[in-house]
């Protein structure tokens, strides 16, 4: 039995390597939140970034190589008020100069963080988290069931809430794929 799966794991093809490089790709981050009166949603932070300078260096127990991002957005002062929060996550195929293709774009993301979970984000030493996780759409080839994740690290700033960094990553069985991985799936969408 041992020379049977000994046989079939050297037997196994490794996958290519994606088309799609980390510095083809650019994030673009929405954090809406419902406006006073139930006059539709409030923008509270709006950012692009691209993936290759959003790198996985700002984030706790991170390792290298994983389809994780930090983004520190301790600088915009974006202050989030109570009640429900909306999130939206575009991954956009950055086009250089010279190429006339069109730009592709695929929605990651677009989900709720319940007002219970934002308002017991934040802890005893003033600071906290709330995130939410979303399934992603299959590719064309079918493949792993993966999920998005979109973490808002906060801090208490007088009497606001102040969010400092935001996390984005893609997730297989509650571990992060590794950037080869991640980017393998957005090019179904991308190229």
């Amino acid at each position: 039995m041992f020379a049977l799966f000994r046989s079939a794991s050297t037997r196994r093809r490794e996958l290519p390597a994606p088309r799609l490089a980390l510095a083809d790709v650019a994030f673009a981050v929405d954090i809406t939140t419902a406006a006073a009166g139930g006059g539709g949603e409030r923008s509270i932070l709006s950012f692009a970034v691209a993936a290759d300078e959003a790198t996985s260096g700002g984030v706790k127990n991170a390792a290298a190589g994983m389809f994780l991002f930090g983004v520190d957005v301790s600088n915009r002062n974006a202050a989030i008020g109570p009640g429900e929060w909306r999130v939206r996550w575009t991954a956009v195929h950055r086009r250089g100069d010279d190429d006339e293709a069109p730009a592709a774009a695929v929605l990651i993301m677009d989900a709720k963080v319940p007002a219970a979970r934002a308002e017991g984000a934040i802890s005893f030493g003033g600071r906290g988290e709330a995130g939410v996780a979303e399934r992603l759409p299959a590719p064309g080839c079918g493949g792993a069931r993966l999920e998005a994740e979109v973490v808002v690290e906060l801090a208490v700033a007088g009497e606001e809430k102040v969010i400092e960094k935001v996390r984005l990553g893609v997730m297989c069985e509650c571990r992060y794929v590794s950037a080869d991985e991640g980017l393998r799936y957005l090019q179904h969408f991308l190229l």
